[in-house]
């Protein structure tokens, strides 16, 4: 079964960057733009694994990650991956406060998100 993964992040290059980096460990990828598009997604569509930006504008991931939690139930509870900046303000403690799994910097390091998707997917 292939694994289903948005990223969520106001920055286009990320999420081209991002997509293209999954998309060759064959995980099937959607992305969203804003809060508000990632919120409808996840309504409309089931996923294994998210990547959120936690500084957005109008909805920030911690609202995004919040709401998300209040969408689901326990039993179809998708992890949530938290792309922070502590330079920019933002803690590992305030992500996982907000409802998400983990977080990571927000970096150009593309072991980092491997790392991560591999920490809550059970992936090789």
């Amino acid at each position: 079964m292939t694994t289903r993964i948005l990223i969520v992040d106001d920055s286009p290059t990320l999420r081209k960057g991002l997509t293209a980096l999954l998309e060759q460990d064959g995980c099937s990828v959607w992305t969203a733009a804003d809060g508000d598009e990632a919120l409808a997604m996840v309504k409309k569509w089931s996923f294994d694994l998210i990547f959120l930006d936690c500084l957005m504008p109008r909805m920030n991931g911690l609202e995004v990650a919040r709401s998300i939690r209040e969408i689901q139930s326990s039993n179809t509870s998708v992890r949530i991956v938290g792309l922070r900046s502590e330079l920019l303000g933002m803690t590992a403690e305030e992500c996982l406060n907000a409802g998400m799994d983990d977080s990571i910097e927000k970096v150009n390091d593309p072991d980092a998100y491997k790392v991560a998707m591999k920490r809550w997917l059970s992936i090789d």
